[in-house]
C-alpha cells in the first residue's frame, strides 16, 4: 500500500515524445491514424510503412521516420483489429484502416515560474490568468506564502505583489463570483517536526485588483486535504480533510463540513457528511447540487472509500448517492456534458487501478466504462473537460513508484479512452493543480519527480496541451451550440454560425486544407463574435459579450494554432552547444544559444539541465556533480507566446575504481527514503531517531542507544555487518517501520558499493 501512497516523493522522470501517425493517401483524407506514445526501450519498432508520414508537433516529414511503440500500447488502441501480430501492426501499408484516433494535441512549456512548488493550489481569474499559491518548496518541502499567475498568451509568470499571511500548504482555493479568491486553511508546514508546524483554520481573500491579500476570517475547524467548492448562489462549500500535519495513524479524516458566506463574510457548520473523508474530490452537477467522491476515510491514506453523497445547497443537507464500483482516492473526476460524471483512476486500497465508471445522477447509478480503458493505472492525475466534450488526463502515478508521461482522453460518445500524446516532464502535482484556460487549451504546473539520483525534484515550469486542430474546432461548435438562440441578433444566425463552423470541420478532416479553413475562420466567423474584443459591432450574431468571450477565444487560437502549420506565425530558430559533452562527475558544462525569431523577439530563455538544476540566463554554465546521462534542454518563447526547444545530452561517468558516490548516491537516496523527517538532528526538524542519516558526519558517527553508548551504523569495507545494510535490507525494511518507503534495489546496491569502497565522503 505505501508504494502508492508515497509515490508523490519518490516518482520517476521519464523523458517521452508525443508523436503522431496520418495516413497519406487521400482516400483516407479524414481517416488518419493519430496516436501520441512514450518511448520504451523494449518496444516493438517502428510502426510505420513507407507509405504514411508521420506528424511531430504539427510537421509533416514526407518520408518514414521511426516511431517506438510498446506493442501492447499499440494493438490495445486498435479495436478493429485486436488480434493484430506485431508484424501486421508494423508492417502495415494502410494506416487509415487502423483506425487510431486522430485528434492528439502537443504539450509544451511555459516559461520559468518565480519558484518550484508542490502542494499548492490552483484557480483560474477571471481575466483568464492561472494563479498559483503556496505549496512546498526545494530543498526539503518547506512551505511558501508567495503566490504568481500565468499570463497564457505570453506563457510568463509573474509574482503577485504581495504574499499570504502564512505558509500554506495542502490547503484550497476558490475564484469567488466576484473575482476575488477565497484560500482556506491547510498546513503550515509538511513535517509537524519544523518549528511553528500547524494544521490551520485561517482564511485568506486575494484581490485580483490589487493584486494583495487579505484576512477573510477563520473556519470553524482547522483542516488540510479538504476540499472546496463554490456553489451556484456564491458561497463556497468546504468538506472534510484532517488535523493530522502527516498522513500517518494519527491522521483521522473529517465528516464535518462548512460553508463560508462571502456576502458576511462568515464561516457557519453544516451537518456532517454521512462519511469522513480527506483527499477526496467534489463536482457540481448540472442542477447545482454537489457530488462528494470517495477519498481516504483514514487513519492518513489508508481505507479509500467507495461511497459517494449528495449536497443539496436548497437545504445544506448531505444525502447518501450510490456506491461506485471501486474505491477512489486522489482519483480523476470530471463533469461531462450530459450531466453524468466521469470516475477514474486512482488507489482502490490494493492496488492503483485504470477502472473507470460514470454516476448518473437522473438514476443515481454507477455503470463502468464500456470501451477501451486507459493502458496505465494512476493516481493524483488531472482530469479536465475539453470544449468538445472530451476529458483529457495527463500524467500520474502508478504503483511502481514512477509518474507515467502518457496523456488519456476519454470520448463519451464511444465511452472509452485514447492515447493522446505525452507530457514533456512527467510529473505528479499535488492536489491536481491545472485548468482549462478560456481559448481551449489545458495548463498545469508545478509538482515533483525524481532526480537520477532518487531524490525528488521540483518542477519550476508548467506545460500547456493545445488541442489539434480538428479537437479546437469541434470545440468551437460546441461552446456556439451551448449559447441559447434567445442571445444571437436573430435566432436563425445560430444554426448559420454553427454550420459555417461545421464547413471548416470538414476542410480539417482532409491533409492540405488548412488555409482554406483558416480563411473560413477569419471572413465568415470571428467577424460575427469579435465585437466586444475591439471589431466591428455591427455585424455580430453573438450580441451579450459574456457570450462572446468563450468562442473569441477559441477561433482566434484556432487560427493561431493554423497559422504555425502554415508557417504564417513561425517559433523562434534555436542553436545550442556545450563546451563539453561528456567526462567524470564533477563535469562543468558551458552552454551557448543563438535563438532568432523570423516574425517577431525572443523575450524569454529557460534551460533544465537534466539535474535538478535549471537557468534563465541565455549562455549558462552548470556543474553536474554526479554521474548520469542528462538531457539538457533549452525552451525559448518569443513575442507571440510561440515556443522552440533543442535538446543536447551530456554523459558523465564517475572516477575510476568508483562506482556509488555519498553525495551522489547515498545522501540523496537517505532523504528521499525519510532521512530528512525520520533521521535528522538539525534545525528544522530536530528529531534524531537515534542515528542522523542527513550528514556523513552524522552516519559515521553511528547510533546513539538508550544507555548512552554508540554504535556504528556503517563499517566502511564491510557491507555485510554493518547495520544499516542488515536493517535496510530484506527481510527487515526497516524505512518502512517509520512511515518512508523500503530502499529499493537500486538504492540497496549502491548503498553495499559505497560501503564496500570505503564509505568515502566522496
Amino acid at each position: 500500500m505505501k508504494k502508492a501512497l508515497i509515490f508523490l516523493l519518490t516518482v520517476s522522470l521519464i523523458a517521452s515524445l508525443g508523436l503522431s501517425v496520418q495516413a497519406s493517401d487521400d482516400e483516407n483524407c479524414g481517416k488518419g491514424a493519430v496516436v501520441g506514445l512514450s518511448r520504451n526501450p523494449d518496444s516493438c519498432y517502428p510502426c510505420h510503412a513507407s507509405h504514411i508520414m508521420v506528424w511531430h508537433n504539427d510537421s509533416i516529414f514526407s518520408e518514414p521516420h521511426d516511431l517506438d511503440m510498446d506493442c501492447n500500447i499499440c494493438h490495445d488502441h486498435i479495436p478493429t483489429v485486436p488480434d493484430i501480430s506485431c508484424d501486421a501492426c508494423h508492417k502495415s501499408h494502410d494506416f487509415g484502416k487502423l483506425k487510431f484516433d486522430r485528434a492528439v494535441g502537443t504539450w509544451s512549456m511555459t516559461g520559468p515560474m518565480a519558484a518550484a512548488r508542490f502542494y499548492n493550489s490552483s484557480s483560474l481569474l477571471p481575466d483568464g490568468r492561472f494563479l498559483v499559491t503556496g505549496g512546498a518548496t526545494p530543498p526539503y518541502f518547506v512551505a511558501s506564502n508567495t503566490s504568481e499567475s500565468l499570463d497564457p498568451q505570453t506563457r510568463i509568470w509573474t509574482s503577485t505583489t504581495g504574499a499570504m499571511a502564512t505558509t500554506r500548504i495542502s490547503h484550497q482555493q476558490t475564484t469567488l463570483q466576484d473575482g476575488t479568491v477565497l484560500i482556506t486553511a491547510g498546513r503550515s508546514q509538511i513535517s509537524p517536526f519544523i518549528p511553528g508546524a500547524a494544521v490551520l483554520d485561517t482564511a485568506e481573500i486575494y484581490d485580483p485588483a490589487t493584486d494583495t491579500f487579505i484576512s477573510a476570517g477563520t473556519l470553524n475547524i482547522a483542516r488540510r486535504s479538504h476540499r472546496d467548492i463554490l456553489l451556484d448562489d456564491g458561497r463556497v462549500l468546504i468538506t472534510g480533510g484532517t488535523s493530522a500535519i502527516t498522513g500517518d495513524q494519527t491522521s483521522i479524516s473529517f465528516a464535518s463540513a462548512e460553508i463560508y458566506d462571502p456576502a458576511t463574510g462568515t464561516f457557519s457548520l453544516l451537518p456532517d457528511m454521512n462519511v469522513a473523508r480527506q483527499s477526496h474530490h467534489l463536482v457540481k452537477l448540472l442542477d447545482g447540487r454537489v457530488l462528494v467522491i470517495g477519498g481516504g476515510e483514514g487513519p492518513g491514506l489508508a481505507n479509500p472509500t467507495p461511497t459517494m453523497e449528495i449536497f443539496d445547497p436548497a437545504t445544506d443537507t448531505f444525502t447518501p448517492a450510490a456506491s461506485m464500483n471501486h474505491a477512489r482516492l486522489t482519483c480523476a473526476v470530471s463533469l461531462l456534458a450530459d450531466g453524468k460524471v466521469l470516475l477514474a483512476f486512482s488507489w482502490d486500497g490494493l492496488d492503483v487501478t485504470n477502472a473507470a465508471e460514470i454516476y448518473d445522477p437522473e438514476t443515481d447509478t454507477v455503470t463502468p466504462v464500456s470501451g477501451k480503458l486507459p493502458v496505465h493505472g494512476k493516481v493524483d492525475n488531472l482530469a479536465v473537460r475539453l470544449y468538445d466534450d472530451t476529458v483529457i488526463c495527463p500524467t500520474g502515478g502508478n504503483e511502481f513508484i514512477q509518474v507515467l508521461p502518457d496523456t488519456s482522453v476519454y470520448r463519451p460518445k464511444k465511452d472509452d479512452f485514447i492515447l493522446a500524446g505525452s507530457v514533456q516532464f512527467p510529473r505528479t502535482t499535488g492536489y491536481n493543480t491545472g485548468a482549462l484556460l478560456p481559448d481551449g487549451r489545458v495548463i498545469t504546473a508545478g509538482g515533483i519527480g525524481l532526480t537520477s539520483a532518487g531524490a525528488p525534484r521540483f518542477y519550476p515550469i508548467g506545460e500547456i496541451y493545445t488541442p489539434s486542430d480538428l479537437r479546437q474546432v469541434k470545440g468551437l461548435k460546441k461552446v456556439i451550440g451551448d449559447i441559447p438562440k434567445k442571445n444571437f441578433d436573430k435566432k436563425s444566425h445560430k444554426a448559420d454560425l454553427k454550420d459555417k463552423v461545421k464547413d471548416v470541420i470538414d476542410l480539417l478532416k482532409c491533409d492540405g486544407q488548412q488555409q482554406q479553413a483558416k480563411d473560413l475562420l477569419v471572413q465568415r466567423v470571428i467577424p460575427r463574435i469579435d465585437g466586444c474584443a475591439g471589431g466591428d459591432t455591427s455585424d455580430d450574431w453573438i450580441v451579450a459579450c459574456d457570450d462572446q468571450e468563450i468562442p473569441y477565444a477559441v477561433a482566434t487560437r484556432l487560427v493561431m494554432t493554423l497559422d504555425e502549420i502554415l508557417g504564417v506565425l513561425q517559433s523562434p530558430h534555436i542553436i545550442i552547444e556545450a563546451d563539453q559533452t561528456e567526462g567524470g562527475y564533477p563535469l562543468t558544462v558551458s552552454f551557448t544559444a543563438t535563438a532568432a525569431d523570423p516574425d517577431g523577439s525572443v523575450i524569454s530563455y529557460y534551460w533544465e539541465f537534466g539535474d535538478g538544476n535549471n537557468s534563465i540566463a541565455q549562455n549558462p554554465v552548470n556543474t553536474y556533480s554526479c554521474p548520469g546521462t542528462y538531457t539538457a534542454i533549452l525552451a525559448v518563447i518569443d513575442n507571440d507566446g510561440l515556443l522552440a526547444q533543442e535538446e543536447i545530452t551530456i554523459s558523465v561517468g564517475y572516477p575510476e575504481g568508483i562506482s556509488a558516490s555519498y553525495q551522489c548516491d547515498i545522501a540523496p537516496s537517505y532523504n528521499a527514503f525519510c532521512a530528512k523527517v525520520c533521521h535528522y538532528t538539525d534545525a528544522p526538524y530536530e528529531i534524531g531517531a537515534g542515528v542522523d542519516l542527513s550528514s556523513y558526519d552524522g552516519i559515521m558517527a553511528g547510533k546513539t542507544l538508550p544507555d548512552g553508548t554508540v554504535t556504528p551504523v556503517v563499517i566502511p569495507g564491510n557491507p555485510e555487518s554493518s547495520p544499516i545494510v542488515v536493517y535496510t535490507d530484506p527481510p527487515l525494511y526497516h524505512a518502512k517501520d517509520v512511515g518512508g518507503e523500503r530502499l529499493n534495489d537500486t538504492v540497496q546496491e549502491k548503498q553495499r558499493a559505497w560501503i564496500a569502497e570505503g564509505a568515502q565522503n566522496n
